[in-house]
C-alpha cells in the first residue's frame, strides 16, 4: 500500500466514524425532544389535576366549613333524629372525627344550634318512631298483611291440590 492509499483509507473510515456519531447524534436528540414532550404533556397533567384539586377545596369550604382556626369541627350533616322523654337527640356526622349524640331540651334549642353552624344550613331529619309507636304502627297494618298472606297461602294450597288431583 502506499502513502496516498492508506491516507484515503484513513479518510474514508473517519468519514464512516463521523457519520456513526452523527446518526447516533441525531437519534439522541430526537429520543430527547420526544422526553421533552412527555414531560411537558405530563407538567400540563399535573397543573390541571392540581387545579381540580384547588376547585375541590374551595367547593368544600364554601358548602360545609370542616374546622375553624382554634381546631373546634363543624358538623357535615345531621344523620337521625330520636326524640326521648321530652329531649331531643340527634346523631351527627362530622368529617374526621366519629359520629357522636348530641342532646337538645327542645326544638328551638335544635334550631338554634343548626344556626350557629357556619356554611350552608343542615337540615335536620323528621323525628324517629318511639317504640310505643312503632309497636302502634305495626299492630295496625298487621292484621291486614297477616290476612293477605293467609290468602296467598290457601291460593297456592288449593292451585298445588288442583295439580295433583289432575296428575290422578
Amino acid at each position: 500500500m502506499t502513502n496516498s492509499s492508506s491516507s484515503a483509507m484513513i479518510q474514508g473510515s473517519s468519514e464512516d466514524v463521523v457519520g456513526k456519531y452523527k446518526r447516533l447524534l441525531s437519534m439522541a436528540r430526537s429520543s430527547l425532544e420526544a422526553n421533552q414532550a412527555q414531560l411537558a404533556s405530563k407538567d400540563q397533567q399535573i397543573s390541571q389535576l392540581v387545579a381540580a384539586l384547588e376547585e375541590e377545596k374551595s367547593k368544600r369550604s364554601t358548602s360545609k366549613i370542616s374546622k375553624d382556626d382554634e381546631g373546634y369541627q363543624y358538623p357535615r350533616r345531621i344523620l337521625c333524629r330520636v326524640d326521648v322523654v321530652n329531649i331531643i337527640w340527634v346523631l351527627i356526622e362530622y368529617e374526621s372525627s366519629p359520629d357522636e349524640w348530641k342532646s337538645f331540651t327542645n326544638d328551638q334549642a335544635l334550631q338554634d344550634f343548626i344556626k350557629s353552624i357556619p356554611g350552608v344550613p343542615l337540615l335536620c331529619p323528621q323525628k324517629c318512631l318511639s317504640a310505643d309507636e312503632s309497636i302502634r304502627l305495626v299492630s295496625l297494618h298487621l292484621p291486614i298483611e297477616i290476612i293477605c298472606i293467609h290468602a296467598q297461602y290457601f291460593f297456592i294450597h288449593r292451585s298445588r291440590i288442583r295439580k295433583e288431583k289432575q296428575i290422578k
